[in-house]
């Protein structure tokens, strides 16, 4: 396949998309083609090393933002002749009923990112709060020795160390745990959009 031919076969696949997604697709993979071509790459393999015209279209879908897909995908259903007598139906019938079903849905969607963005926030407060104890600990625990007594003073230094001990040991656990936190968000997200994405042929 050459370059012009898969920017054709691109432009029927996403032709629901607006103008400017479009383009900005266009862009992309025009620039990828020639990025490979100047890497000694022929054309064919240039496009071919690209992968296969629906899996380029599911992703460039996928990118896009979940309120347009949904659009695009109520859009193409209804403009089909054969579905118009049935959404007027539906849309007027059916609104008591798939509103407060939409409504929820995205209410269970969004309540499930505020718990796992809840947790990671009181790690990274608990982290903190490790740090900073550790430090203001050690500089009380200096001053009391002085001024109390070194008994009272080295206890205090004892517990700050413990506390930064803590901090080193759970900093990489926690970074860690972030990453697939925001691995599974995107997870969740790329799920969703899939349920929205086209699952026709390129032209």
């Amino acid at each position: 396949m050459t370059k012009e031919e898969l920017l054709i076969n691109l432009k029927n696949r996403l032709s629901f998309l607006s103008a400017q997604e479009l383009e900005k697709a266009m862009s992309f993979y025009s620039e990828a083609v020639d990025d490979r071509i100047e890497s000694g790459f022929s054309e064919e393999e240039a496009v071919a090393d690209l992968g296969d015209i629906n899996e380029i279209a599911k992703n460039i879908e996928l990118e896009l933002p979940i309120t347009e897909l949904v659009k695009n995908k109520v859009k193409n259903s209804r403009d089909k002749s054969d579905n118009k007598t049935l959404w007027i139906v539906l849309a007027i019938c059916g609104f008591p009923l798939w509103l407060p079903l939409a409504i929820a849905f995205c209410t269970i969607i969004f309540a499930i990112y505020i718990v796992i963005w809840s947790v990671i926030f009181c790690l990274y407060a608990a982290l903190f709060s490790f740090a900073v104890l550790s430090v203001t600990g050690i500089v009380a625990g200096i001053i009391r020795s002085f001024l109390v007594s070194p008994a009272n003073g080295l206890m205090i230094i004892g517990v700050a160390i413990s506390c930064a001990g803590l901090f080193i040991l759970l900093i990489k656990p926690i970074l860690l745990l972030t990453k697939k936190i925001i691995k599974l968000t995107a997870l969740i997200a790329k799920k969703i959009k899939g349920l929205f994405v086209s699952g026709k042929e390129a032209i």
